[in-house]
């Protein structure tokens, strides 16, 4: 009889030893999960930027063929003995620099979206890998809680099946304080 209850205390402790283990495990999983989502996030902003720098240098680019495109108007038109700023070249000019100017601007905006985008998204990650993590770590504080109730619960059975069996040695000639019921003295511990 002492052997099972014994062995069920045993099973007690291990339950709870179980679920603190599972609450580690949890918690290891959200931090995984957390860094994943932080590095998920760090990419895309990553990501982000590259845009934003390919679309600023396309913006470049544009600016660059605007001042190539007035110098060719300019150049063509005085070798053609016309006045390079009235007229059809001015208007040639002034065409170029609208569109142009147009076109940069839709570079400066792309960049500019490219990076909001990636932040937005960066922060889907980070709130997602955020919730996830809580998630993890609720469900770890829950397995230790199981784990400690299911302890408890074996314990109890193990004192209910203790005490049904008889509790304490009731021998005449018992060791254990204040079982005696004999008017033998108890010269147990205690």
């Amino acid at each position: 009889m002492q052997l099972a209850v014994a062995a069920m205390l045993v099973a007690a402790y291990g339950q709870y030893e179980q679920g603190q283990t599972q609450k580690k495990i949890y918690g290891a999983q959200a931090q995984a999960a957390q860094q994943q989502a932080d590095f998920q996030a760090q990419q895309v902003e990553m990501q982000g930027r590259t845009e934003a720098i390919r679309a600023r240098n396309e913006g470049l680019k544009t600016l660059t063929n605007i001042n190539r495109t007035i110098s060719t108007v300019r150049a063509r038109a005085g070798a053609g003995a016309i006045d390079p700023f009235g007229g059809s070249a001015g208007s040639l000019q002034t065409y170029a620099l609208r569109e142009g100017y147009t076109e940069f601007d839709i570079s400066q905006e792309n960049a500019k979206l490219a990076q909001s985008s990636a932040g937005f998204q960066a922060n889907i990650y980070r709130y997602s890998g955020q919730q996830n993590a809580n998630i993890m770590r609720a469900s770890g504080d829950a397995a230790a809680r199981a784990g400690m109730y299911q302890a408890i619960g074996t314990a109890g059975q193990a004192g209910m099946m203790y005490y049904s069996a008889g509790g304490p040695s009731t021998s005449k000639y018992s060791l254990m304080p204040g079982t005696n019921t004999n008017s033998i003295p108890n010269y147990g511990v205690g």
